[in-house]
């Protein structure tokens, strides 16, 4: 009896961890067959000091992505344009980062209630096959930290550590 008790847990966890992997494998898939496309962009502090433009294009045989960059300087006119690729690697894990904080249930506007001039306003747009969803942070330091605030930052700052080097560095999250 002893003996059949044991053999039946043991049945029991391979069926649960047969589950696990199964659903595991499912969201990996799912991931592996999206094709995305991002936008995000960062002003800082007013229209004067400058703006972050970032585009990726994922390739259509998912082997990594097209990555345009941009940053103007503001009122000096100096800044830089350039294009590079993104490795697979470094895209897949944009998107389980996507993936995992929800960026699609995430509200268009994570922002204050009053809202100052030429403050801080990060942008990410982000395209999932045939869905398109646009999120904006504004003026984040004055607003309380909420759970969509942090999966957004979370979303940014993932794509900001995939950009290839930068003597400048990428606009990480402040």
């Amino acid at each position: 009896m002893i003996n059949e008790e044991k053999e039946m847990k043991i049945f029991k966890y391979i069926c649960l961890l047969a589950i696990l992997v199964s659903t595991n494998a499912m969201s990996q898939s799912l991931v592996n067959d999206s094709i995305i496309t991002i936008e995000a962009s960062l002003s800082k502090n007013a229209s004067f000091q400058g703006m972050w433009n970032i585009k990726i294009i994922e390739f259509h045989d998912s082997s990594g992505a097209e990555l345009e960059f941009s940053k103007s300087d503001g009122l000096s006119g100096v800044g830089f344009t350039g294009s590079s690729a993104l490795q697979k690697d470094s895209l897949l894990l944009i998107k389980l980062s996507i993936a995992k904080q929800e960026y699609f249930k995430l509200p268009e506007f994570i922002a204050p209630d009053a809202k100052g001039f030429d403050m801080p306003n990060y942008r990410l747009k982000i395209c999932e096959n045939d869905k398109c969803h646009k999120v904006q942070l504004y003026q984040p330091k004055s607003i309380p930290e909420s759970e969509e605030m942090i999966r957004f930052v979370k979303v940014w700052d993932k794509i900001m550590r995939m950009m290839p080097e930068w003597p400048n560095s990428w606009p990480q999250y402040e």
